[in-house]
Parts: structure tokens; C-alpha cells; sequence
């Protein structure tokens, strides 16, 4: 019997996991759909990168413009690159499926995108820390000083307003009721509000502070520093086409700086979920 040679042998393996990955996809391929009812089918349909809102519109069009251009040429359909101007109008076409691809947060975002079909393929290699922040000469040394201050954060639905409560939690306060929150559209304009005395403390995640320390010289004193989280992660929807959502996840996992993610690399925003509920059924 003629033995395979090396080369036939890596053809066997290349289909072999072709396959495998095929079937660890759930509900993007059918043995009785048809192309029309898959998204992203061909050429002649139009797909949608939604980005969550975290920066100005110039650089977010700048940043993720040439991976919406990339998209198109990898998975053979135009790609639209679209984001919103604020979480929740983004939030609002989330849960409607109005994305095929989306970019989004690592905390409720993440959360709101699984549970309407969307499946996680690819996430940022490095991790978050998220930190409750002070100027520098500030009388507030701990959590407990926070009580009826001016705490700024990001918007209901991201990782670090859903951090920021139960680290709160954790200190026995309440971040509805007993602390003054303030919702600001980005971190650098909530620690700009905090050098200028419109806010009392700040929570940020870590690089953004280190930019910010390099880039204005301003110093902080820390109250608190979170647990690392994972990072933005894309999700692509379920019923994208089987061989678009391939090349579109081998497309993010080969990027820089990106790695291949499961749900079960976000266990711990359902467990803050879980714990934040018991505290307030009790």
C-alpha cells in the first residue's frame, strides 16, 4: 500500500481542521440553507462593521477604516464601517443585529451582543485594569472617602462602569445611591474634568492613564486598581456565511496585537453580574 507523502499528509490535516473549525461555529452553516439566508453571502450583498464609540470621529475612521477596506477584499463582500454617537443609540442597534461584525466593550456590551446572537472570534492581547483615581493632593485616601463625592466614569453598558460599581460594592458603597456619578464620553475628558475640579475622582483603565501621565505630566493617587479584565473583543453575528465568518476570524486573529477569544475569557463580568444582583436582592 503507497504510503501518504508529507505534503498529502498536511492536505489531510488542512482539511481535517477546515472541518472542525466549521462545526465549532454554531448556526453558521446549514445542510439546508441557502446562500440568500446567510449575511455576507457574496459579492453583491453589503456587510457592517459597527465600532462602539471610544474616541472622536476622525480617529475612530482613521483607526478602523483600512480593517473595514480589509474586510471587503477577505470575506468578498463590500464592508460598510459604521459607528454611532453615543453607547446607547450603538447599544440600541446591537440588540437589533444591525451590525454583521462589531468591535465592542469588554463588560454589558459584551453581555448585550451574546445574548442576540453574536459570537466572540478574536480580542486585544492585552489585558485591563481599571483604577479609581485621585489628583494627587487629594484628602479622599480610600473607597469609603468616595461617599457623596463626584465620581466620573464611563456610560451604563462598559467594562468600566460596570467595574467601577463593584469595586465600590466591594468597599460597602452603593454607586447609584451613594455616590454623585457622572457619566463623561470618554476617560481623558473625565480626567481632564478631574485636573480642572469638576469631578472628584475618576475611573480609567490603565493605559489610558499612563498616556495621559506622559503625555500632560499630571499624577495621580490611587484608591483603587481592579483585577485584569479582557479586553475589546469582535463578534461577529451568527448568521454571517460560513466561509465569510472563517476568513473574517482567521482575518482578526492574524493581526497584531490579537488573540483568538471563547466566552469563557469573560466569566468574570457574569460573575460582578451575578454578584451586583445578589447585593441587591438582599
Amino acid at each position: 500500500m503507497r504510503q501518504e507523502t508529507q505534503l498529502e499528509k498536511q492536505k489531510n490535516y488542512m482539511v481535517f481542521f477546515s472541518i472542525l473549525i466549521m462545526l465549532s461555529l454554531p448556526n453558521l452553516s446549514s445542510a439546508f440553507a441557502s446562500d440568500k439566508e446567510f449575511r455576507c453571502a457574496s459579492e453583491d450583498t453589503r456587510c457592517v462593521l459597527g465600532i462602539f464609540p471610544h474616541g472622536d470621529k476622525h480617529h475612530m475612521e482613521a483607526t478602523y477604516s483600512p480593517i473595514a477596506a480589509d474586510l471587503s477584499i477577505v470575506s468578498n463582500t463590500p464592508m460598510r464601517l459604521e459607528t454611532s454617537s453615543s453607547l446607547q443609540n450603538f447599544g440600541n442597534r446591537l440588540k437589533g443585529g444591525q451590525y454583521d461584525i462589531a468591535l465592542v466593550g469588554s463588560g454589558e456590551f459584551y453581555q448585550m451582543a451574546r445574548d442576540v446572537g453574536y459570537l466572540p472570534i478574536a480580542r486585544r492581547n492585552q489585558s485591563l485594569k481599571f483604577s479609581i483615581v485621585v489628583k494627587e493632593k487629594s484628602p479622599l485616601n480610600t473607597l469609603t472617602d468616595l461617599k457623596g463625592k463626584r465620581v466620573g466614569l464611563m456610560p451604563p453598558g462598559t467594562a468600566t462602569h460596570l467595574v467601577t460599581g463593584y469595586m465600590l460594592n466591594q468597599a460597602g458603597l452603593d454607586l447609584d445611591n451613594d455616590i454623585n456619578s457622572h457619566a463623561f464620553k470618554s476617560q481623558p475628558s473625565c480626567l481632564h474634568a478631574l485636573n480642572i475640579d469638576l469631578t472628584d475622582a475618576c475611573t480609567v483603565a490603565s493605559p489610558v492613564l499612563e498616556v495621559t501621565s506622559m503625555n500632560t505630566g499630571q499624577q495621580f493617587k490611587f484608591l483603587a486598581i481592579s483585577h485584569a479584565y479582557p479586553n475589546a473583543v469582535y463578534m461577529i453575528h451568527k448568521d454571517v456565511a460560513p466561509e465569510a465568518a472563517l476568513e473574517i476570524r482567521d482575518y482578526f486573529e492574524s493581526r497584531p496585537g490579537m488573540i483568538p477569544t471563547t466566552d469563557n475569557d469573560y466569566l468574570p463580568f457574569t460573575r460582578i453580574h451575578h454578584i451586583m444582583n445578589l447585593e441587591k436582592e438582599s
